[in-house]
């Protein structure tokens, strides 16, 4: 059971924190009360942190780092800013995948923990990138797929990202990175290729049957193509398809009135 009581000074400088976890650990009920005060608030985070590693060393409860990123919202929703916000959400976020990830034997249902995982903790932050972030989740996914190949392939983990309800616009925003970041790994380079093959596909067919009404970022789309197509020029057979669709929706939209 998990009880959180976060208050603020006036100028936001300090921040009590009360936590209180009851764990099972070695057979033993334990309650454990955390208590941080008078510190200044852009401390917190990484206390806080500090403290879960060093006493849930040998047992990881995952309602702990759940609880910790609400902590990362509540500060973040009150306006303190902390230099190292960006790395603790990271290490928060590889602790709960790697958990999920760990609980299970055989890979099939470790990619189902890792879903629920993300589906259920993931998506309340879906829009939330400072509390996602959506990079290194996509990076964990994939390199856990490169890493086990009898398991699911690139598929299960679009499809997961996609039941986060994750956007389209920024998945192919991730891969894209992902795909500009491999230039020196070929085979890395061609997997994300592949992805982004099919999330272009997906993305036009379903906007092509959608309310025309909503605006579309098409230059901005038609000049990734272009880049994608220099960088990768065997792939011209794939791309071909893909701005066939692409036409399609512009000559849509023209026709609409909305170019």
């Amino acid at each position: 059971m998990v009880f959180l009581s976060v208050s603020f000074s006036n100028r936001h400088t300090h921040v009590v924190l009360f936590l209180s976890l009851s764990l099972s650990l070695s057979c033993t009920h334990t309650s454990l009360i955390l208590s941080l005060s008078n510190r200044q608030a852009h401390t917190v985070p990484s206390l806080f942190l500090s403290l879960s590693l060093s006493l849930f060393h040998t047992y990881t409860h995952t309602e702990c780092w759940e609880v910790a990123l609400e902590v990362m919202e509540v500060l973040h929703a009150a306006g303190i800013v902390q230099p190292d916000h960006t790395a603790v959400v990271g290490r928060l976020w590889r602790l709960l995948l790697d958990k999920a990830w760990d609980s299970k034997v055989h890979v099939d249902d470790k990619w189902a923990c890792v879903e629920h995982t993300l589906t259920d903790v993931g998506r309340r932050y879906v829009d939330k990138p400072d509390l996602l972030p959506l990079n290194e989740v996509v990076e964990w996914l994939e390199k856990q797929v490169s890493e086990n190949l009898q398991g699911p392939g690139e598929e299960r983990v679009v499809q997961i990202l996609r039941e986060m309800e994750v956007e389209m616009l920024k998945l192919i925003r991730v891969y894209t990175q992902l795909h500009d970041g491999a230039l020196r790994h070929k085979t890395r380079q061609d997997k994300y290729f592949k992805t982004l093959i099919g999330l272009y596909q997906t993305y036009f067919d379903e906007k092509i049957q959608s309310d025309g009404n909503v605006p579309l970022p098409l230059a901005a789309l038609e000049t990734d193509l272009n880049r994608l197509e220099i960088r990768n020029p065997n792939g011209a057979d794939d791309l071909k398809k893909v701005r066939a669709k692409f036409l399609l929706l512009r000559d849509q939209r023209r026709q609409n009135g909305f170019l």
